[in-house]
């Protein structure tokens, strides 16, 4: 059975894009410094290409480590850390493939519950939680609908920016079948509410004010934000990480 140093000497390759990685990051923090945007910028294009190829990077070790080591234990909590970079079915694949040995340990019980429940075509798992006013609100009291489970917080530049397509959205089909639930990973009320008023968003809204140990986030493994979930009117997932206006045309393409 192939180890966790195994895999690590298996792939000192790519020690080098990590360290490019660190230090662009580094570099592009400390440049804001400056407030020179130019200089920002050029550093940040850095950051972000080098990002991306770190992240594919990740994959393609992953893919071959799995395919070559079929048995290795360690292949749930690599899989685990790459799922999110990786398409549903392919996860969904690979995780079925593995022996029941591999699978017996928390990694193997967290991408059972996300092949069970937080795939596409999976069942949206249930929650209630308390409104801007402390009514207790259940999804199971939208079904019927096609839903747009929103996770953002008022401190979240990227949630804030992407609030203008859920308005949109909102404009356009909240009477026809459609709504949206925004879940706050806030923990000050008041910064949750003046956002809400700021940003116009007039639906549904939900926090226990716990930040990233909201039940609902835990529940829907949200381990950043801005994220989101499109639930059909059966309770099925239908869409994830839809973001710009990925939600409006397939809405447009849902409801007629």
């Amino acid at each position: 059975n192939k180890t966790a140093l195994e895999y690590k000497l298996n792939n000192e390759s790519r020690s080098k894009i990590y360290r490019d990685f660190a230090m662009a990051k580094r570099n592009w923090l400390n440049s804001m410094e400056t407030k020179d945007i130019p200089l920002i910028n050029k550093k940040k294009q850095l950051y972000d290409s080098l990002k991306i190829a770190v992240v594919e990077q990740g994959i393609t070790d992953c893919r071959k480590w799995i395919s070559e080591h079929p048995d290795s234990f360690i292949n749930a909590s690599l899989l685990y850390n790459n799922q999110s970079s990786l398409a549903d079915a392919e996860v969904k694949k690979m995780f079925l493939s593995f022996p029941e040995s591999i699978k017996n340990n928390r990694y193997g019980d967290d991408l059972q519950y996300m092949v069970d429940s937080l795939v596409i075509g999976g069942y949206a798992p249930k929650f209630i939680q308390s409104d801007t006013s402390g009514r207790l609100v259940s999804l199971k009291s939208f079904k019927g609908k096609y839903v747009f489970i929103d996770f953002w917080a008022s401190w979240c530049v990227p949630c804030r920016a992407e609030n203008p397509n859920v308005v949109k959205a909102m404009n356009k089909y909240s009477g026809k079948n459609f709504t949206t639930i925004s879940i706050s990973l806030d923990s000050k009320k008041d910064a949750w509410l003046e956002a809400i008023k700021q940003d116009g968003l007039n639906w549904t809204h939900l926090s226990d004010l716990k930040e990233f140990q909201n039940e609902v986030s835990v529940k829907y493994n949200i381990y950043s934000i801005p994220d989101n979930f499109l639930i059909d009117p059966n309770g099925r997932i239908i869409g994830k990480e839809l973001h710009g206006e990925q939600l409006l045309k397939l809405l447009d393409q849902l409801i007629k």
